[in-house]
């Protein structure tokens, strides 16, 4: 399949602006560096929710959100794609986002997911090409939640499963809408408390194989722990969050209620 790819990609290539990442909020993760063939595509793991969480939510605009994904990265194109879940108004529905230089993706579920404190969530975010076609595909639980085509949304999409991706990232976040992003959102409470979750955990996160298999080898990993807003220090990230993590598994905690 040919590829044709923009000026603006090759701009961004040679000299690394127009490069964007997901608002990620306060990140826990761990991300697989890819270092050997065979081609990776996807990632898969299980997500295990909190009995003990509190999102916050006062309208659609001001809300306090936890997100549990998987997040596909090509460091030639320099694209992210996160496809997961999140919590809103206590419900939980999936999702699937990207903020790039090719064209923007906001997809999500209108109804929500039949899924409670104490479940165990799997979650396949892919790749997939089906005869001379190529998708970028969201699984939860096993049923496919979208399926976005090149044709619809860009080169970008397809090119997952064309190129492959350079890292695989499984992240437990805590995330503001971007409304609120100007301010100290961790003391957004309108009565209802911090937000925060408490011992989320990934299992099983792997690599996917063009093949459609996983692979637990061939990779490299660390541990992120970050935020993505310039108001909060890593200091700020250290008090409010605590991690266990190894290769293909994370123990995660994020608390506000631990900052002034």
């Amino acid at each position: 399949m040919k590829r044709i790819f923009s000026l603006l990609m090759v701009f961004t290539v040679l000299f690394g602006f127009a490069v964007t990442a997901n608002a990620a909020g306060f990140r826990t993760s761990i991300q697989q560096e890819i270092t050997t063939a065979p081609k990776i595509i996807g990632g898969q793991a299980n997500f295990k929710i909190p009995t003990d969480m509190n999102d916050v939510y006062v309208d659609e605009e001001h809300r306090i959100h936890p997100e549990f994904f998987i997040r596909l990265y090509s460091s030639t194109q320099h694209i992210g794609f996160d496809g997961g879940i999140l919590k809103k108004n206590g419900e939980w529905y999936w999702f699937l986002y990207s903020k790039n230089y090719v064209k923007d993706i906001w997809e999500d579920g209108d109804t929500p997911l039949n899924i409670s404190g104490g479940d165990v969530v799997s979650i396949k975010f892919t790749g997939e090409e089906v005869g001379d076609k190529y998708y970028l595909v969201l699984y939860i639980n096993g049923d496919e939640k979208v399926r976005l085509s090149e044709e619809d949304w860009g080169w970008h999409v397809g090119n997952v499963a064309y190129e492959g991706v350079h890292n695989v990232g499984y992240e437990l976040n805590m995330v503001p809408v971007e409304d609120i992003k100007t301010t100290y959102y961790h003391r957004l409470e309108d009565g209802q408390g911090r937000g925060y979750f408490g011992g989320a955990e990934i299992t099983g996160a792997l690599p996917i194989k063009y093949d459609g298999n996983t692979t637990s080898s061939g990779f490299t990993w660390y541990e992120q722990t970050d935020c993505d807003d310039a108001q909060y220090s890593q200091s700020d990230v250290d008090t409010v969050t605590s991690t266990v993590s190894n290769k293909t598994y994370l123990w995660s905690t994020v608390d506000f209620t631990l900052l002034p």
